[in-house]
């Protein structure tokens, strides 16, 4: 009888302890926590302002951050099925009268680095044709589409874009993106196992 006791007991300490919400302690970006829910960032400080809703789930632009980099324009957290913080979208500060992208790629450089010794190297795309191969053009070629500027890291839960993008009105931005991989997004169909 105290056999099966201890063991009950130390079941229900496993599975209320460390192992009952799988993303509890995982850190995101921005002194953020993945899987924490809109009530608990509201009550921690986090100012959050509902967009619309997209394939990601229900979004809000997030102020008062913990963390945060020094030109961060804007963040977006993505929120999926259960209220659980799964996508960061984090927006750089706008860069004008730059349209060889000089000061932008030198930004673009600087994360690359941090991101790459958090993550491992990255895989980089960086395709620039003709007739967008002269200095002055590449915000141009980033803006119509014909050029891609990104590197995709990947890490043990995480998968990170870094991408630069523009604006018809020569404005530009760099555009991170941190999505969780194990945690459900918004409008994805849940296996039956998982509804029933």
């Amino acid at each position: 009888m105290r056999i099966l006791i201890c063991s009950l007991v130390l079941l229900l300490s496993v599975l209320s302890g460390p192992f009952a919400t799988a993303f509890a302690d995982e850190k995101a970006p921005f002194g953020l926590t993945w899987g924490s829910s809109v009530e608990k960032l509201k009550a921690s400080g986090v100012h959050l302002q509902q967009r619309i809703s997209d394939k990601s789930g229900v979004r809000f632009v997030a102020s008062n951050l913990p963390r945060a980099l020094s030109d961060l324009g804007e963040a977006i957290l993505s929120f999926g099925n259960n209220n659980e913080l799964h996508k960061i979208e984090a927006i750089g500060e706008d860069v004008t009268n730059d349209p060889a992208g000089t000061r932008l790629k030198a930004r673009y450089d600087a994360l690359a680095r941090a991101l790459t010794f958090k993550y491992s190297k990255g895989v980089t795309r960086h395709e620039i044709p003709e007739p967008w191969t002269r200095p002055n053009d590449f915000l141009t070629g980033i803006y119509r589409g014909s050029s891609h500027y990104y590197t995709d890291f990947t890490g043990e839960n995480v998968t990170v874009r870094l991408n630069i993008r523009a604006s018809r009105r020569g404005i530009s931005n760099y555009v991170l993106i941190f999505q969780h991989k194990k945690i459900p997004r918004g409008k994805e169909r849940l296996p039956e196992k998982d509804v029933l």
